[in-house]
């Protein structure tokens, strides 16, 4: 599936996205900062990157509004340690996403104007004899990987901004770049603090007892920051 990924995105259209990306943000912004009920995490940084996503896939605004609540907590099922409910639950609304695509996907041949990396992926599944089914759960993974990344690093990239106003200071001032900025923020606070796994031995860590079949929290996110860990 990577193969058919990477050619549906390559590396000219993801260098053509920033601009388009930024301009998303600035209108997101726009129209939601000045509501009196604003909430950061709910009207900017869990919005802005599925409105990404659906310029991405060629959506419209309101097949991404139908997309984005089945979508999402759609990628528990590729977690190993995930729990059987999680999983039927999202099972259930991968089922349900299947359909939304498959939906647009059908509107866009009968209106003959398929365009954007979903209808380059149906285009290159035929093309590499790959069935729709797997070429659905390709496109569901990349949005997944779009939109629930970049809406869990968000609220914290800004946290850490906030929490170092000297850093944000810099960036305000031009004396260091926003790219670099990204990147050190991703390095600082990880995306993904922890994951769950199902231990296949019995084993001894520190002073915890492990056993065969137990479920553990791995906490990555604190590596390299506690000395007792």
């Amino acid at each position: 599936m990577r193969r058919l990924t990477v050619r549906a995105l390559n590396a000219q259209s993801l260098s053509d996205l920033e601009p388009v990306a930024e301009a998303i943000a600035r209108e997101v912004w726009r129209e939601n900062s000045a509501r009196p009920d604003f909430d950061l995490q709910r009207d900017f940084t869990d919005l802005f990157p599925s409105k990404v996503m659906a310029h991405v896939f060629g959506l419209t605004e309101t097949e991404r509004a139908m997309l984005s609540p089945v979508a999402f907590g759609g990628m528990e099922v590729y977690n190993r340690g995930c729990s059987l409910r999680l999983q039927e639950i999202a099972e259930v609304r991968i089922t349900a996403a299947f359909s939304i695509l498959r939906d647009v996907l059908a509107k866009r041949r009968g209106a003959g104007s398929a365009s954007g990396a979903l209808a380059r992926m149906a285009e290159l599944a035929v093309e590499m004899g790959v069935d729709e089914d797997r070429m659905l759960a390709a496109a569901l993974f990349l949005w997944g990987t779009g939109v629930e990344t970049a809406a869990a690093t968000l609220p914290t990239a800004l946290a850490s901004l906030v929490g170092h106003p000297e850093q944000l200071r810099l960036l305000e001032t031009g004396a260091a770049s926003w790219q670099s900025a990204a990147e050190e923020l991703l390095r600082h606070e990880s995306t993904v603090f922890g994951v769950l796994r199902i231990a296949t031995q019995d084993e001894r860590v520190g002073s915890a007892e492990i056993r065969a079949g137990q479920g553990v929290m791995v906490l990555i996110g604190r590596a390299n920051r506690d000395p007792d860990d």
